[in-house]
């Protein structure tokens, strides 16, 4: 009996009741509408539709747009899987059909052919993955930031009389870690402080500029395959 290295769907997960609503949701449309899903995916966006683009695609496959976020986010995780877990097309269209009967979806026999253009590599989206894993490997990368001003009021210890106040500025930084957990470092500065941060920064930036004009021919970005 062939025992198959690396499972597309994990056993956790296939026990989980809000996946297998997902994977119904998705594996319950037509031979048709997921040969459509397939070839929407094709570019860097991959699965992961952009908010203008989720109306257009519901009303290409003839469903509430409500429906398609769900399906749309079972069907990233079976592909950015398989591709991690590098799992053939053939292995993949077999197990989502294991897995279909399970569930008693009856007909995933007569959707082959378009599953496994689910699973058929997309290059613009795969460069795309490969390119944020890289950008996001070992150490955290920020994924947010904000500031807000405020004024601190300076008491004298002896009369408790308010004898001026000092400007603070408050800043938050989101940081993620490769494992997509975040957490939120909180800092306050002043003037000088952030003339001295603005001037690391842009000693930064000068050097990834610097950077980008000697390798140009070789630098890959990662905007250019979100489109």
């Amino acid at each position: 009996m062939a025992v198959k290295l690396h499972m597309l769907i994990p056993k956790s997960l296939a026990r989980s009741v809000a996946f297998k609503q997902d994977f119904k949701g998705a594996f319950t449309l037509s031979a048709q509408q997921i040969d459509k899903l397939a070839t929407l995916a094709e570019t860097g966006k991959g699965f992961e539709l952009p908010a203008e683009s989720i109306e257009e695609a519901a009303r290409s496959l003839e469903i509430t747009s409500e429906r398609i976020i769900p399906v749309l986010r079972v069907l990233d995780f079976l592909y950015s899987h398989a591709r991690v877990g590098n799992i053939s097309k053939k292995d993949a269209t077999e197990q989502v059909c294991e897995f279909a009967k399970s569930l008693a979806i009856a007909d995933c026999d007569e959707k082959v052919a378009a599953i496994d253009h689910l699973f058929a590599p997309k290059e613009a989206y795969d460069k795309r993955l490969m390119v944020e894993s890289v950008s996001t490997a070992v150490i955290s990368t920020l994924s947010a930031i904000d500031s807000v001003c405020d004024v601190r009021a300076v008491t004298d210890r002896n009369t408790g009389k308010i004898i001026g106040y000092i400007p603070r500025a408050l800043i938050g930084i989101e940081i993620q870690d490769s494992d997509l957990s975040t957490s939120t470092i909180s800092l306050q500065v002043d003037e000088n402080e952030i003339d001295r941060l603005l001037e690391e920064l842009n000693r930064a930036k000068r050097l990834l500029r610097a950077l980008k004009d000697e390798f140009s021919n070789k630098i890959l970005d990662e905007e250019q395959y979100g489109d």
